[in-house]
């Protein structure tokens, strides 16, 4: 995924339409717009500034993210504000995580075509794309523990949830990834195919995290 397509898959989010509350449409992460972003209603000011943010994630992740990073300083309680951040940080990790993944793929043929020299350098390329993504993948993740700790919207607790699980799967800390992805369905309530896909994923978590506590320590 490029920069252009994290931009796609996150403006995507931000529309303010009541039906992506339900959790039982096709998979969209979390309505940005509407619904509270603290107990109370947020300062202008802040409103302001989240907007800015939004805006500028159509052409410029990285401004964007700082936009909300600013905020957040003024305004630590604008949970909209921050799970924005959050999913921008996850987003743009992920992208790096699957990069890392297709040179590991990459070293992998190669060593089994008897090239060595192309296979330890895609190795090479595959470590340093997931050294980018860990500071992304770190920043986000506790971003989302807050406002999956302190967001009184249970939606947006839930997608919190969802995306630390994704969160763990990177740091391969599959037991907490069950953990996680336990408490977005018992919040999120999802259904049809939106359960049906959560519960296979909780599965494969569950079996990953079998095989690994069975493992000699």
């Amino acid at each position: 995924m490029n920069p252009s397509s994290i931009r796609s898959s996150f403006l995507s989010l931000v529309l303010p339409e009541e039906r992506l509350r339900t959790l039982s449409t096709v998979f969209v992460l979390l309505l940005l717009l509407a619904g509270p972003g603290c107990a109370s209603a947020p300062p202008q000011e802040a409103e302001d500034k989240y907007k800015e943010g939004l805006a500028r994630a159509q052409t410029d992740t990285q401004g964007a993210m700082k936009i909300f990073e600013e905020g957040l300083g003024t305004y630590p309680n604008h949970h909209r504000m921050r799970f924005a951040l959050a999913r921008l940080q996850h987003d743009t990790g992920e992208t790096q995580h699957l990069e890392s993944l297709r040179l590991r793929h990459v070293a992998r043929t190669a060593e089994e075509a008897g090239k060595p020299n192309d296979a330890q350098k895609a190795s090479r390329e595959a470590q340093d794309a997931r050294n980018r993504a860990l500071p992304f993948y770190r920043a986000a993740k506790e971003n989302l523990l807050i406002v999956a700790k302190n967001d009184p919207d249970s939606v947006r607790q839930a997608w919190a949830y969802y995306i630390l699980a994704k969160c763990d799967v990177f740091f391969e800390d599959y037991e907490l990834a069950v953990e996680h992805l336990e408490k977005a369905i018992d919040l999120g309530h999802p259904a049809g195919q939106q359960l049906g896909q959560w519960q296979e994923m909780l599965a494969s978590l569950k079996k990953e995290a079998g095989k690994r506590a069975m493992r000699p320590k």
